[in-house]
């Protein structure tokens, strides 16, 4: 067993030897960073693989993982490009944190120590807004706020979860 830090969320877990993460750190240039994580791992690494795996050249950062069959090892990084706001630092770097926690399988360790913390958080959240949610968490911890367009995200996910049950109000009520 061995201890897995991830230090702006300030969480610790405890895995199996087989897992590894690491925090590259900041690099203006998340492009060339996909392309060494995919190289070391013998993984298309041209633009067009990577774009189709996900990667978009202008995200703040970004979470790589893979499972080495050969090796049986998780392996997983995570890269940003330094933001001189602290408040959009901080949610981007404890954001990418979160992809890999739950890679790793801690996210219920981690979703426990979040409700712990009398932080308020939705059940059924895909990956992506948890791990947003993680972002808010840690400006929550530390007393800070997102600023407006942080939240922008989530206020187009909740209209468009409305509209469509409001129509599926509205079928229920025509078959009735």
């Amino acid at each position: 067993m061995k201890t897995l830090n991830f230090n702006i969320l300030e969480f610790e877990a405890q895995v199996e030897d087989n897992h590894d993460f690491r925090d590259m750190g900041y690099s203006n240039d998340l492009l060339k960073k996909a392309k060494e994580f995919n190289q070391e791992f013998g993984l298309p690494s041209d633009d067009e693989s990577l774009m189709a795996l996900g990667f978009k050249p202008f995200f703040s950062g970004f979470c790589f993982h893979h499972f080495d069959k050969k090796t049986g090892i998780y392996h997983s990084r995570i890269v940003y490009t330094p933001d001189f706001f602290k408040v959009r630092d901080l949610s981007c770097r404890a954001h990418e944190e979160a992809h890999a926690v739950c890679f790793h399988g801690l996210r219920p360790k981690l979703t426990k120590e979040m409700l712990a913390s009398g932080y308020k958080l939705r059940s059924r959240l895909s990956e992506e807004d948890f791990c947003g949610q993680a972002g808010l968490w840690v400006l929550n911890k530390r007393g800070l706020e997102p600023e407006p367009f942080m939240l922008i995200p989530y206020k187009i996910r909740f209209e468009a979860a409305a509209k469509r049950f409001s129509q599926n109000q509205t079928t229920l009520a025509l078959n009735n």
